[in-house]
């Protein structure tokens, strides 16, 4: 998984920075996964096809996208919701590179999440 909210994990984000890097330095391809991943459902009611919450506003979707596609990566994989589908999509479309700085400040705002996984 790559998402600014799972990276706010120092020990989770040195390890893959650490892979995304050996697999470059490996020429292997690098699929990312979870990319809009908001927080595990809990108990809120599920208002998405996904196991766990995805981001549902384009803004934090194209923020997700952004932060993941600006990694050395080889794409990602989509969220698993058609209706959160077609912004995944647009958000590719619209991907922005993000520079160390930028990343920087969606990692700390990804503190404000649940990471899906601890």
């Amino acid at each position: 998984p790559l998402t600014f909210v799972q990276m706010a994990i120092p020990e989770y984000r040195r390890y893959a920075e650490e892979l995304i890097a050996t697999c470059k330095a490996k020429d292997v391809g690098t699929m990312v996964i979870k990319t809009i991943t908001k927080a595990p459902w809990g108990e809120r009611q599920h208002t998405a096809t996904t196991w766990y919450e995805p981001f549902d506003q384009m803004a934090e979707i194209q923020k997700g996208v952004n932060f993941a596609l600006s990694y050395d990566v080889t794409g990602l994989c989509t969220a698993g919701d058609t209706r959160i589908l077609p912004m995944v999509l647009r958000a590719c479309e619209d991907f922005r590179r993000l520079n160390k700085d930028d990343i920087e400040e969606v990692i700390k705002s990804g503190e404000q999440y649940e990471p899906l996984f601890t």
